[in-house]
């Protein structure tokens, strides 16, 4: 091997060590359709529930008393050797659909904004790859991870935490299709975040030369 390639792979392995990974995972849960009922798990939180030590996710939540509101999670540690940091969220309930008086999807936006709070929970927490349950509208779910990751630090001397999103397809029935809709979303919130980019980066950074490099 070249001293390039060999600076190269010396380099990486100094990366990993100082900036090692650590995995999360979000799921989701629908809230019950009634006061006396019980909370519907998503297909990918069926499919991992039976993988946590010492019990199953459904009596874990039970315990944690989740409050199904949307977007209200709970966080748990240790419990999965994969995923060692798993944040459980609420997504609303499953019956929710078109809003006609606001004009918009609620499905979708309560999918957006819960998914965004545990991804953020678990981005503060010092997790670097976080992989998300497609909760049934993979687009949906990878604009919201996609859109509370960013922060335009540029300028910071701490930079955010910088982590790496993923869609967990586990429960899936078609994978392929799932993971074309999750970079999708990836795309569109990309998309946002550098129209973002340019509203709060000051003048003299976003100059005509400054925006024309981007």
């Amino acid at each position: 091997a070249s001293s390039a390639e060999k600076n190269s792979v010396s380099f990486r392995t100094l990366m990993n060590l100082q900036f090692p990974s650590r995995k999360g995972l979000v799921l989701g849960v629908y809230a019950p359709e009634s006061d006396d009922g019980q909370g519907v798990l998503t297909p990918a939180t069926q499919q991992f529930q039976g993988q946590v030590k010492n019990g199953n996710l459904a009596n874990l939540l039970q315990i944690s008393g989740l409050d199904h509101k949307k977007g209200k999670s709970r966080v748990f540690y240790g419990i999965n050797d994969s995923f060692p940091s798993i944040a459980v969220v609420s997504l609303g309930k499953k019956s929710t659909g078109f809003n006609e008086l606001e004009d918009v999807e609620e499905k979708r936006e309560n999918i957006r904004a819960a998914i965004a709070s545990g991804v953020k929970q678990l981005q503060d927490s010092g997790v670097n790859v976080i992989h998300v349950d497609p909760c049934g509208d993979p687009e949906a779910a990878a604009e919201g991870a996609g859109l509370i990751t960013w922060a335009y630090d540029e300028l910071k001397t701490k930079k955010s935490n910088k982590v790496e999103l993923q869609c967990f397809t586990e429960g899936a029935d078609d994978t392929q299709s799932v993971q074309s809709l999750w970079n999708r979303g990836s795309i569109l919130a990309e998309g946002q975040n550098f129209s973002r980019l340019l509203m709060e980066a000051p003048a003299n950074v976003i100059t005509p030369t400054g925006f024309s490099n981007l």
